[in-house]
């Protein structure tokens, strides 16, 4: 994964290195100067596999934002034994039945505040998803999506060009291609390229601009989300993009589906 998508690791926000002034990097620091302190007060010694887990774990972390869970899988038990070891007083075989029921009762009522409703859970997805634009569009349709609107396409079976799991759609120049017509590189030759006749976008991106613009494209609907505003672009019979006009530039990579 690390070694053979570049493209994924070079655009993707999950992969980018950690940000200390961020929640999740306070965190991080956070953690560290607790061992550090724990260790100051009342030492230990390190085998080098614990030591080097550890290591690992914070390189990890702070290379990709996106091992920052695998730091927490990693780092959390030696963190428990270091707190248990240098801050917690002598166990009380009486309390401990009453501070178990407690934390217990402390996690119910936080998964009981966090999770949230089926009635939020749908009025969030409408603040975050165009879905009366998505569910427009017809199972015939090649639709050229952004990548954030591609599983809620998915999940109301309705066909897209690529999600937001970026992952699998690298290996066939997909997401190149992509970020390619996001970003007015070769944006006709691509859509072109894969037959695209709809284009469901967000209104402010750049590809959205161009093919509002463009002869042979017009707005079919709009949608204002909590978010953002979204368009449906068609395609219309007798347009021509004028790729095949454009003989001195190289074709997209990935091939046709």
């Amino acid at each position: 994964m690390m070694l053979n998508q570049r493209v994924n690791i070079t655009t993707v926000a999950e992969w980018k290195p950690l940000n200390v002034g961020t929640l999740e990097g306070a965190a991080l620091v956070i953690v560290i100067l607790l061992m550090v302190l724990a260790n100051l007060k009342c030492g230990r010694t390190w085998k080098l596999f614990d030591l080097a887990v550890v290591v690992f774990g914070c390189y990890a972390a702070v290379d990709h934002v996106r091992f920052l869970y695998l730091a927490a899988v990693l780092i959390c038990p030696a963190l428990a034994m270091d707190i248990a070891r240098s801050f917690s007083a002598e166990p009380n075989q009486k309390t401990i039945p009453a501070m178990n029921a407690l934390i217990a009762v402390a996690a119910m009522g936080f998964v009981a505040v966090m999770f949230p409703s089926e009635t939020k859970l749908r009025a969030r997805l409408s603040d975050e998803f165009p879905l009366h634009l998505i569910r427009a569009i017809q199972p015939g349709w090649r639709t050229f999506n952004t990548d954030f609107v591609g599983g809620m396409m998915a999940f109301e079976s309705r066909p897209s060009l690529i999600d937001s799991r970026v992952d699998t759609f690298e290996h066939h120049g997909v997401l190149q291609n992509y970020l390619g017509a996001m970003n007015l590189d070769q944006s006709l030759e691509v859509l072109d390229f894969y037959r695209v006749d709809h284009a469901l976008l967000a209104e402010g991106q750049p590809l959205a601009y161009l093919l509002k613009h463009t002869p042979g494209w017009s707005v079919l609907m709009r949608e204002k989300t909590g978010e953002a505003d979204y368009i449906l672009l068609a395609k219309t019979a007798n347009s021509n993009s004028g790729a095949s006009t454009q003989t001195s530039v190289s074709p997209p990579t990935a091939p046709a589906p």
